[in-house]
């Protein structure tokens, strides 16, 4: 069975519209925790590290696509749909409702114009068209779920593969970006005196490469402590360890022009940044 074209009809699992509104798919493996891929094609209720919660979204957080079809201009798009629910914002803390589009849900950037959510456990896929746009995006997301292999489908993690389809005539060069806020400690209260102390580690083994997350913040004995990682097994990969630092959107306006320019993050050596 192909993760994209399974042998069965997806029809009467598959949402549109406004019935994306409410959708949510858990990934991750069995008593590991999870996120839930909501239904156009974003990431919410981040419940990690041993606690519930519903609702969450972790800020910066989602897939980016850089598109440059020959002989025509790049263009950078949120590899997402439209936003389904009120505009005037969500019920979730401060500067929320009646605040208008919110920041870590990435609203307001250039996004896709149609969305096809199908749910069937342990795979939830998703496809994504744009208008004057000739390429069509897929994502295939799994729970790490092997029947009879209780540890494999323990293991703490969410799959996700994308699939690009050159629906035009012209060659199509493309680069999918990856963001992902340091989920460890996030949102735990700064002491007085304390500072924040996120670590992020590159890597390379081989067979995988990414960015390890950590928070010095927390000693062993500590129930936030804990580690999360970004990875991918794509050869050809460049990656941005650490935002840069700055006050409202200028350090998203400087990793969006980044990445537009070239569709590339200046290669950063191996090692580690706490900050």
């Amino acid at each position: 069975m192909s993760l994209f074209t399974p042998s069965f009809d997806l029809e009467p699992y598959t949402f549109r519209g406004d019935h994306l509104r409410e959708v949510a798919f858990p990934l991750g493996g069995i008593g590991t925790g999870c996120v839930s891929l909501d239904g156009r094609g974003n990431f919410q209720d981040w419940e990690i590290f041993g606690r519930p919660n519903k609702g969450s979204y972790l800020w910066q957080t989602m897939p980016l696509l850089w598109v440059k079809p020959e002989d025509e201009a790049a263009r950078i798009l949120a590899v997402q749909g439209p936003r389904v629910k009120n505009w005037l914002g969500e019920v979730a803390g401060a500067w929320t409702y009646g605040h208008g589009n919110l920041m870590h849900h990435m609203d307001g950037l250039p996004c896709f114009d149609e969305v096809e959510f199908a749910g069937t456990f342990p795979c939830a896929r998703v496809r994504l068209k744009k208008e004057n746009l000739p390429l069509e995006v897929e994502l295939c997301g799994f729970n790490p779920f092997i029947p009879l292999d209780v540890d494999a489908s323990g293991y703490p993690g969410a799959c996700l593969i994308y699939r690009l389809k050159n629906t035009g005539e012209k060659r199509i060069d493309a680069t999918l970006a990856w963001s992902l806020h340091n989920p460890v400690g996030n949102k735990v209260p700064l002491q007085p005196g304390e500072k924040d102390a996120c670590r992020y580690e590159t890597f390379d083994n081989g067979v995988s490469r990414g960015i390890q997350f950590s928070n010095d913040r927390f000693g062993e004995e500590s129930v936030h402590r804990g580690t999360a990682a970004l990875s991918t097994s794509w050869p050809e990969t460049t990656i941005l360890r650490q935002w840069k630092l700055g006050g409202w959107f200028d350090v998203f306006q400087e990793f969006w022009n980044e990445f537009k320019a070239t569709g590339r993050f200046e290669s950063i050596p191996e090692g580690d940044g706490v900050g």
